[in-house]
């Protein structure tokens, strides 16, 4: 397995990556309420397709996790992508970590609608997966697609990490880990509570939804697949359980991701 977890990659170094013939890339820095989100989104040259798949990272992380699907040409041929870093993290340092599920989803629905994009797929790994069915259950006219990589959907999931929350939160170590890690830290207190609130809502989720779990994750165990089988209306959901997997779809799965993507619309 070869992959990374750059917290914190600028423009610069994002842009020269991304620097690809017949690929327009755009940088944005999205004021939204007290925040302001980095939005990087590339497609062809020529007509900008009319859907837009929006990848949505967990925590920590940042829009670098998907980076490698900003450039993937079969995906340009069908999409406008989106990579969006979430309030704290990657190029969005500005301002507090959102503790709550539901703001998060609706400070990111702000963004990415300032920012002109529509007909949205999303793509939520791992945090970012209850995140992006949160935007699907409180924005159907918005989303057309719902992908779930790996997600923690399930509460009860969460309390094994509760040291590693408390460990970052406290000022001695505040002082020496990254910010993503400290925002993290803040962020992963409140994940069972959160999750617990959004039980109620996955059942207005409308849209056509994809749920991808690696069957020896120990990340989301692979209980939040049956958590998660349960709550969506049976009618928009479709599982798919990977053998021998981990939590990390994202660096792993690239062409199932892209083929699922493909799929959809």
């Amino acid at each position: 397995m070869n992959f990374a977890l750059p917290f914190n990659e600028s423009d610069k170094k994002l842009a020269a990556y991304l620097d690809t013939p017949n690929i327009v890339v755009s940088i944005e820095h999205i004021p939204v309420q007290n925040h302001r989100l980095r939005i990087i989104s590339t497609h062809q040259l020529g007509d900008q397709p009319d859907s837009t798949v929006v990848f949505i990272h967990g925590t920590p992380g940042s829009l670098s996790d998907f980076k490698a699907f900003l450039k993937d040409t079969a995906l340009l041929a069908k999409y406008t992508l989106v990579g969006i870093d979430r309030p704290g993290y990657g190029g969005s340092l500005d301002g507090l970590p959102i503790e709550g599920i539901e703001e998060q989803a609706h400070v990111l629905m702000q963004a990415i609608q300032k920012a002109g994009f529509k007909n949205l797929i999303l793509v939520g790994h791992s945090y970012g997966g209850p995140i992006a069915a949160k935007m699907a259950a409180d924005f159907p006219n918005e989303v057309k697609g719902l992908l779930l990589l790996a997600p923690v959907n399930e509460a009860e999931s969460e309390p094994k990490y509760k040291f590693w929350a408390l460990l970052g939160s406290h000022i001695p170590f505040r002082w020496v880990l990254p910010s993503a890690i400290v925002n993290a830290s803040v962020e992963k207190l409140e994940h069972p509570a959160e999750l617990e609130k959004l039980e109620s809502g996955w059942g207005k989720i409308q849209c056509p939804t994809i749920h991808l779990h690696g069957d020896r994750d120990f990340l989301a165990p692979p209980s939040n697949m049956a958590f998660t089988r349960h709550l969506i209306p049976a009618v928009h959901y479709k599982l798919i359980e990977l053998a021998d997997e981990n939590h990390f779809l994202p660096w792993t799965q690239h062409e199932k991701i892209k083929e699922v993507l493909l799929d959809f619309g």
